[in-house]
């Protein structure tokens, strides 16, 4: 990354009390245990099935695969997956 870049994202970042990726716009993936998984930083659903969901992220598609998927909650930043998740990739 530019070094330019990197210091105006840190300093954003600082600035509004949340992680340089987030500043950045990159994704952010928290996986609760096996049972829920929670990404920030997404564009849309791509494919929604009860074993596998894929979501498009600025990153490329990821995607979740499990049992019983489920979408629990979904805005324009930010969405939930419930279910067995039995993993998780960048396609």
């Amino acid at each position: 990354m530019n070094p330019k870049l990197e210091h105006i994202l840190e300093k954003a970042s600082q600035t509004l009390d949340m992680p340089i990726q987030l500043a950045a716009g990159m994704p952010r993936i928290e996986l609760r245990g096996s049972n829920e998984a929670i990404l920030e930083s997404h564009s849309g659903v791509r494919e929604y099935g009860e074993n596998m969901i894929i979501v498009d992220t600025p990153l490329g598609p990821a995607r979740i695969c499990g049992n019983e998927l489920t979408i629990r909650a979904m805005n324009e930043d930010k969405i939930i997956i419930n279910g067995t998740i039995v993993s998780f990739e960048y396609i």
